[in-house]
Parts: structure tokens; C-alpha cells; sequence
């Protein structure tokens, strides 16, 4: 990297932590999980400068994405910043660690700055941000309904949820979509690990990285229904209308374009 790269970047930092309103967004308008669709269209290219790539990398550089973000709008550090967004301050010192493991040359972090900041201007851009802090509030407490669960595996042929699939496995699905956020870090996904059961765990991992799912038609099936699902209960959270969705003809929705979530970021 130049001189001139590195005092830009220099400038860059200063200016940031200077005024935290900047690119005009806040805390509360980033997701914890950097989208995947903003992911492949940002960081693509970037994965193949990184020495010893391996997939778990993905997740690093969404989580990390998502916090310098949060840095960006907030000014603090990673551990600070990271309870903005839904994380602990142990997961953003632990997420700076390891990523500074891997971008382990002053030119790799100073690529992965400049791609947030990318990231961040598009952001700015962005007329109607979601805000996602609310969404986290709303589905807190927030369950699959026993009937919705029914109505998303009706009439698939050849279903069989029997392998890492359940209702509560969909709780946390549908969660992930809505809050943006690693589906292993719902409280529930964290605590009742039994209940899930280890093939359940196992698909939560699995949709986090995006790649070892079910490739099999039923299971596709089911997980447009669980995005259209997810889809319908953001746009309650976005416009404040109880936390309910029809499931009536959700067959015939799915040729349907449905509301679009007004961010972007929700594009997956």
C-alpha cells in the first residue's frame, strides 16, 4: 500500500471518529449480519486476496462488516458498538480479533475498511432505512404459531422435516430474516441447543453460512414459504401492525410479488 493510501485512510479514520453523523445513518438502522446479498456484491472479488480462505471467513467478514458499520455511525470501538446492533461486546472484541487474524496485512484491513465504507455510502443513499433495533424488540418474544408452522409445510410433497426442521428451528429461521441477524444468535438457538436437537443446530449453522442446506425440491419449497413468511411479518414491524401473517393460499402467493421490504439490505 502507498503512503498517500495510508494517509487517506488516516484522514478517513479522524473524520469518522470525529462526527459519528457523517454518512447519516444510525446504530439502530444496521443489521448485525451484513446481508448476503450485499456480501456477494461487495466482497466477492475481496475473498480472493485473503491467504487460506476457508467458508467460516464468510461469517466473520458479514459480522465484522455489520460492526464497522456500527463504528462508523456511532464513533466507538467494536465492543462498544456491538450491543447497538444486537451483539455482545465479547462477540465485537472477539470478532475484531479473529478477523485481524485473517486480513492479517495492513493492505487486507485497509481493503476491508474501504469496501465498509462503500457499504456505508450506499446506506446513506437509501431513502427508507429499516430500522432494525425495532424489529429485534418486536421479536423478542416472538414464537412460530403452532398453526403458521402447519400451513408452511402444507401440501409439499415429499416434506420431511424430520431432519433439522422443526417449528422452533422455523422460530429462528424466520427470526434471522426478519432481525437480520446469525441464526445462532437467537436467545433461543443459545440456550435450548437440546431442544433443537444436533441436526437442528446443525441446519441454523448451515444457514448462517449459507451452503450445506437441503437441495432436495420440498426442502427448497419450503424455504421460499419461510422467506415469504418472513417477508409479510417485516413489513408488520415496519408499519406497526400485530405481529400475524395470513397463511391463506400461500401457495398461490408464492407466484406473487409480496411488499418489498423498503431497505435494500433485506434483499437477499
Amino acid at each position: 500500500m502507498t503512503s498517500a493510501r495510508r494517509m487517506n485512510t488516516a484522514r478517513i479514520r479522524t473524520k469518522l471518529h470525529g462526527s459519528s453523523l457523517d454518512f447519516g445513518f444510525v446504530a439502530d438502522e444496521v443489521p448485525s449480519y451484513l446481508p448476503i446479498a450485499w456480501f456477494k456484491k461487495h466482497f466477492v472479488p475481496f475473498i480472493d486476496q485473503i491467504p487460506h480462505y476457508e467458508s467460516d471467513v464468510d461469517q466473520l467478514l458479514r459480522r465484522g462488516a455489520s460492526l464497522q458499520l456500527a463504528e462508523l455511525a456511532t464513533g466507538t470501538a467494536w465492543s462498544t458498538c456491538a450491543t447497538r446492533i444486537g451483539l455482545s461486546e465479547y462477540i465485537g472484541r472477539r470478532t475484531r480479533q479473529m478477523l485481524r487474524s485473517v486480513l492479517n496485512h495492513d493492505e487486507l484491513w485497509a481493503a476491508f475498511e474501504g469496501i465498509v465504507h462503500e457499504i456505508a455510502r450506499e446506506l446513506a443513499d437509501t431513502e427508507v432505512r429499516v430500522d432494525y433495533a425495532n424489529r429485534r424488540r418486536l421479536l423478542e418474544n416472538w414464537e412460530l404459531p403452532e398453526e403458521d408452522w402447519h400451513a408452511l409445510q402444507e401440501g409439499i410433497p415429499g416434506l420431511s422435516v424430520s431432519e433439522g426442521i422443526t417449528q422452533d428451528v422455523g422460530t429462528v429461521l424466520i427470526w434471522s430474516k426478519v432481525a437480520q441477524a446469525e441464526a445462532c444468535r437467537h436467545p433461543f438457538a443459545r440456550t435450548s441447543r437440546q431442544t433443537l436437537g444436533a441436526s437442528g443446530v446443525t441446519t441454523l449453522k448451515a444457514w448462517d453460512r449459507q451452503s450445506d442446506l437441503p437441495s432436495d425440491k420440498p426442502h427448497n419449497h419450503l424455504h421460499q414459504r419461510i422467506d415469504l413468511y418472513a417477508r409479510r411479518l417485516a413489513m408488520a414491524c415496519a408499519i406497526g401492525k400485530p405481529l400475524q401473517v395470513a397463511t391463506e393460499n400461500l401457495e398461490h402467493l408464492l407466484g406473487v410479488p409480496a411488499e418489498r421490504d423498503p431497505s435494500p439490505l433485506l434483499q437477499a
